[in-house]
């Protein structure tokens, strides 16, 4: 067991990301100020803002009692390479991730923090959202609920079987997770291929074990300037066969578990269970043929027999239903 040093109280930084965010920053920057377990810092990486976002973030850090850090990209990084960016200048013991548009509940640190003091053994938290319009009114709905992340998924996620989910799908956004800045140089670089939480969802994963607080504790705002957003990841689940299941598709998953199995291949030492390299590994193989079969539908019969001998559309897919697709599949 790794151990950490020991705090008097725990400190937390905050990374946040901000692009043109003069609109919404505000109300996140004060509900992060208002909580009930201080940060010791909120770090802000502006990704290069045409509108007034660091006048407002200087307007609140002139009043701030929490230290807040403005850093402006000298040019654009995009999401994932702007959290990297702001992680990377984080100091606290622990590292929490904030979009510049959700409000935070008060207790939302403190709750998180709290289920990790003391338990070396566990790298990260994260809590359930409560899904909200872009005037914060709330939507009949919790970010769980989308995820389908069902009591038992919860248990599977606490317990050392958490990459057989976890290489399904990533059940942690960024906005509700809190992590141990220890892991973060193992972590790093984020691949291009990956959104940002779910890499550090899956790594830590891997390395460490996960603690859930089945509470929602952020206001998880939904509007049609986000990059990101629950309701946008639905619709994109929505989407006709046609665009979900393509080439494009699959030549994106490919390359992301491909990316991931490389990757924990590299930092196996630091994997609690080796065995779990496989399950990515397996991933990684059934994206890499599905879309050869859509390359190539001559190899067709011979993958999806071999996929599902081995259970892989049963653990990744959708069972034979997706091996069905995969046979008939024509573009």
């Amino acid at each position: 067991m790794r151990s950490f040093p020991a705090m008097s109280e725990p400190l937390v930084s905050v990374a946040m990301c901000s692009y043109n965010g003069a609109r919404w920053i505000a109300p996140q920057l004060r509900s992060i100020i208002d909580q009930t377990l201080k940060p010791c810092e909120i770090v802000i990486c502006d990704d290069q803002s045409t509108d007034d976002t660091q006048q407002v973030v200087e307007r609140i850090a002139s009043e701030s009692p929490v230290s807040i850090r403005f850093f402006r990209n000298e040019q654009n990084l995009g999401i994932s390479r702007n959290f990297q960016r702001a992680m990377g200048l984080c100091r606290g013991e622990y590292i929490a991730l904030s979009d510049q548009d959700d409000w935070w509940h008060p207790r939302k640190l403190e709750a998180l923090v709290q289920v990790m003091e003391g338990r070396e053994d566990v790298a990260y938290a994260f809590c359930d959202a409560r899904l909200v319009d872009q005037n914060l009114k709330p939507m009949p709905f919790l970010l769980w609920d989308i995820h389908q992340l069902t009591p038992q998924r919860q248990q599977i996620l606490e317990s050392e079987d958490a990459m057989e989910l976890m290489t399904v799908a990533n059940f942690a956004t960024g906005a509700t997770m809190l992590f141990r800045r220890y892991w973060l140089e193992h972590l790093m670089p984020v691949s291009p291929n990956w959104i940002h939480d779910g890499w550090i969802s899956l790594m830590l994963s891997a390395f460490s074990r996960c603690v859930l607080v089945r509470e929602a504790l952020v206001d998880y705002r939904q509007h049609p300037a986000q990059k990101v957003g629950a309701c946008r990841r639905e619709q994109l689940k929505q989407l006709t066969w046609q665009r979900r299941m393509n080439r494009e598709f699959f030549t994106r998953e490919a390359a992301r578990w491909a990316d991931a199995y490389a990757f924990l291949r590299e930092k196996k030492h630091l994997m609690r269970r080796v065995s779990d390299l496989e399950l990515v590994r397996r991933r990684a193989i059934l994206d890499r043929d599905r879309l050869a079969l859509r390359l190539d539908p001559s190899q067709r019969w011979h993958l999806v027999s071999e996929h599902l001998m081995a259970g892989d559309y049963d653990r990744y897919a959708w069972g034979a239903i997706s091996a069905a697709v995969d046979l008939i599949w024509h573009e």
